[in-house]
């Protein structure tokens, strides 16, 4: 909720405000995380957010990912993952986003910013579930 409210704190509200001020710490903190080029980011409020899109996608896909465990805990699924399989599932999820880095870094093609954000859900999704459960206890 911060990455995606941040712009608008900093937009829409004074220097004093303490809206601004959280908006601003958003923004410092994410860029010890990403690199927030302008060019790579998703723009709210007329500014780029406070990560690129690939960073986007990564935590959108967590955040998706800690709802979907949540809800799990809420209506009593307690089904256990082994650590081979969630090892796997982890190489299966982060294919996409080393394919896009590769392809880019290659000069094959540029996946733009949604490219870059649809590439890194898998994999926030995946490491999301994967702690969410490891805390649950159903990682064994």
């Amino acid at each position: 909720m911060a990455l995606v409210m941040a712009p608008f704190a900093i937009t829409q509200h004074a220097p004093t405000d303490g809206r601004f001020v959280a908006g601003t710490a958003t923004y410092v903190v994410s860029s010890a995380l990403c690199h927030q080029q302008a060019i790579r980011s998703f723009f709210a409020w007329g500014v780029p957010l406070p990560v690129c899109a690939r960073c986007s996608g990564l935590y959108g896909g967590a955040a998706v990912a800690a709802v979907s465990v949540l809800w799990t805990v809420t209506i009593g699924v307690h089904r256990s993952l082994s650590h081979r399989t969630a090892r796997t599932l982890l190489f299966v999820a982060a294919v996409p986003t080393i394919a896009s880095v590769a392809a880019e870094f290659g000069g094959v093609v540029d996946p733009g910013n949604l490219g870059r954000a649809l590439a890194g859900l898998p994999l926030g999704a995946t490491v999301a579930w994967v702690v969410g459960n490891t805390l649950r206890g159903t990682l064994h």
